[in-house]
């Protein structure tokens, strides 16, 4: 700064480089600012993705009505309830059979299409816990598509696994894990991982 004399009184005022270091000194104020809020914005980002991010339900064993999985990565839920009139959730199982199939429809899940489980050999409810899917009819795996393409189990390699590691008679509760890769006509291979099902099979039976 420095001194001037206006109407017979010294007064100071600033200089240009004065004025200089003042507006370096506000534009330093405000990128320490803009810094502050640069850094946590991701950390926002995160919490708003975490947030509408679809999951799978966890797995349970308590007849909760759930049926999901991953395809290809994405997640599959059988929302469980009536949908145009269909059950999207169904099972029946007797000693020596089951079938199982969950459609999802959107909203909750990041799949529209249905997942269905059919065995009819080699299957005991009773027995063995885990039942192997090797072919397209009596031990299957099946997944389709909302534009009606089918993935069936059974072809080479094409194969998974149908575990049980609860069935309970008295309060008719059914619950286990599932995996399978399945092929399309076309050679479009589908992978189902993390399946996941609880079932009261005495309200979801199927009809």
């Amino acid at each position: 700064m420095y001194f001037a004399t206006i109407y017979g009184f010294e007064v100071f005022t600033y200089s240009d480089h004065a004025k200089g270091l003042l507006h370096y000194a506000r534009n330093q104020n405000l990128m320490k600012n803009l810094l502050k809020y640069l850094s946590i914005l991701p950390f926002c980002l995160l919490l708003a993705c975490d947030k509408n991010e679809i999951k799978l339900p966890p797995a349970t064993e308590e007849g909760k009505g759930i049926l999901g999985c991953l395809v290809n990565g994405e997640v599959f839920v059988a929302q469980g309830g009536f949908i145009w009139g269909i059950n999207d959730l169904t099972i029946s199982v007797s000693r020596d059979q089951l079938s199982m199939r969950g459609a999802a429809y959107g909203d909750d899940t990041e799949v529209v299409g249905s997942l269905s489980i059919h065995l009819s050999e080699n299957f005991d409810a009773y027995g063995d816990k885990t039942t192997a899917l090797v072919n397209s009819l009596t031990q299957r795996g099946r997944f389709r598509s909302d534009n009606n393409i089918e993935y069936l189990t059974g072809q080479d390699k094409f194969t998974g696994e149908f575990t049980i590691t609860k069935l309970d008679t008295v309060n008719y509760i059914i619950a286990g894990t599932f995996w399978f890769d399945a092929v399309s006509e076309d050679g479009e291979v589908v992978e189902i991982r993390q399946g996941r099902f609880d079932i009261d099979y005495n309200c979801c039976t199927q009809y």
